[in-house]
């Protein structure tokens, strides 16, 4: 009976990680027929990888700068970077969800449920939507994968405490959201431990690799290492958390009051209603202050503590992912107490879940796919008509573009950085032009007011100094 208990939990982890594995798949390949505006602004560059290692400097992450160091030295392609990073998001983020489910303690059939539902949480595509980052989520996931492994295996305490720490400060050097998942990892243990002795060395790694994560990088600034000269790239700092409470109560109610639709599309009111419909069913079903306090520490974590340090307040929506693994939890719970052994009841419950998600996903994307190749297609149809007016045949053509490009937007909804067309921000708008051009158009934002000053503007304007003017 052991026996075929044992096969039936050793084929339900196969099916847990199947499903994981083409969840994953499916939410990335939108982004592989689509441009990111930031993505844009790197390949336009002679050494994408480069840049971008001076980039993710800039913003503290000195553990996927000393890779992308070490890549651009052995003049690795980009192209070759996108697939191996990618490769290596889909084991990292396998290994993540598996590890946490043993972290936990879910049973077989939460960690599928669980998996699933996390992939593809409408927020995260705000994270998949950056290939040139996903090594970056990649190693980040992997070593907070092996915290939850250290603290799920019989160690010793000094050596929990130790390996924990290490892995946590490499995966927060990779990217800070980390951080946060740890904690709300946690807090899920905590709750999900029901009866058992709570233990909170757990969280003893975490205030240790995040005090150490601004040692680290205030002393790659102080010695002046490139790139890190720049960091904060956005300034910060805890003076500016008194001043940012209000835009963290309003981020919050984006996320879960009808109405409020910052986050829309990504978040939609039906969905927000399934959210608190769930943590009212979840803490009636448990009636534990435990449970209550899980939902009370779900929701003020959901806007992310560390947007609160920042000077210029960007919420994005990729910043407030964490909350990708406290929702599906609340979900997942309240299916398992609600229907026992997942009934016929509970599977159409999980479906409704899950179609509400996939469907949300598929629509976004399929915007964001025909906002990349609408501006594509314009810009190209620019270039066109530039060289049918350069009657010099110039081997390089200045450009000169209005800075109100931002109207130019296909889609009527975006959500911060998610679903930003190739026009809306000043690096891409004038990368798609060096880009497509293969770097004959020289394109720079035009700071001299030539649209506003010149009363018989065209679209297309060929300047005194022989540049053009582009005047949307």
């Amino acid at each position: 009976m052991e026996r075929v208990i044992g096969k039936k939990n050793e084929y339900r982890g196969f099916l847990s990680i199947i499903f994981t594995v083409i969840s994953i798949i499916i939410v990335i390949f939108p982004n592989f027929i689509a441009l990111s505006t930031d993505e844009l602004a790197i390949q336009s560059h002679s050494d994408p990888l480069a840049v971008l290692m001076l980039d993710q400097a800039s913003n503290g992450r000195y553990t996927f700068a000393a890779i992308l160091k070490f890549l651009s030295v052995f003049h690795v392609h980009y192209e070759e970077y996108i697939v191996i990073s990618s490769a290596f998001l889909v084991f990292s983020l396998v290994l993540l969800l598996q590890f946490l489910a043993d972290y936990v303690k879910f049973d077989e059939t939460e960690r599928v449920c669980f998996s699933v539902l996390f992939v593809f949480f409408p927020l995260n595509l705000d994270v998949y939507q950056f290939k040139e980052a996903y090594l970056s989520y990649a190693v980040s996931f992997l070593f907070l994968a092996l915290y939850f492994k250290v603290f799920s295996v019989e160690i010793q305490s000094k050596w929990k405490f130790l390996l924990g720490s290490v892995c946590l400060l490499v995966s927060f050097g990779s990217y800070q959201i980390s951080i946060i998942l740890a904690l709300m990892a946690f807090l899920i243990k905590v709750t999900n431990s029901g009866n058992e002795e709570i233990t909170y060395k757990d969280v003893y790694p975490i205030l240790v690799a995040s005090i150490l994560y601004s040692v680290v990088n205030a002393l790659l600034k102080k010695c002046h290492v490139p790139g890190f000269e720049m960091y904060p790239a956005r300034e910060q700092g805890l003076r500016f958390v008194s001043g940012n409470l209000w835009n963290y109560a309003n981020a919050s109610a984006d996320i879960f009051i009808a109405g409020h639709g910052c986050y829309y599309p990504l978040i939609l009111n039906s969905a927000k209603l399934i959210f608190l419909f769930s943590f009212v069913v979840f803490i009636l079903n448990f009636r534990t202050m435990g449970a209550a306090l899980f939902v009370v520490a779900a929701v003020v974590l959901a806007a992310n503590p560390l947007n609160l340090m920042i000077k210029g307040w960007w919420p994005s929506a990729r910043s407030i992912s964490a909350i990708a693994f406290s929702l599906p939890y609340i979900m997942v719970k309240n299916l398992n107490v609600l229907f026992r052994n997942m009934t016929n009841a509970s599977r159409f419950l999980f479906c409704a879940f899950f179609s509400i998600f996939f469907f949300t996903d598929m629509w976004a994307e399929s915007n964001r796919v025909i906002q990349s190749y609408f501006d594509i297609s314009r810009v190209n149809s620019i270039i066109s008509s530039i060289y049918a007016e350069d009657e010099n045949y110039s081997d390089k053509i200045i450009l000169y573009i209005q800075p109100d490009y931002a109207k130019n937007n296909y889609i009527a909804h975006s959500t911060y950085d998610y679903g930003t067309g190739l026009l809306q921000t000043p690096w891409s708008a004038t990368a798609v032009f060096n880009f497509l051009s293969q770097g004959k158009i020289e394109a720079h934002i035009d700071e001299s007011h030539f649209c506003e000053m010149n009363s018989k503007k065209k679209f297309i304007n060929k300047g005194r100094d022989n540049a053009f003017y582009l005047c949307f």
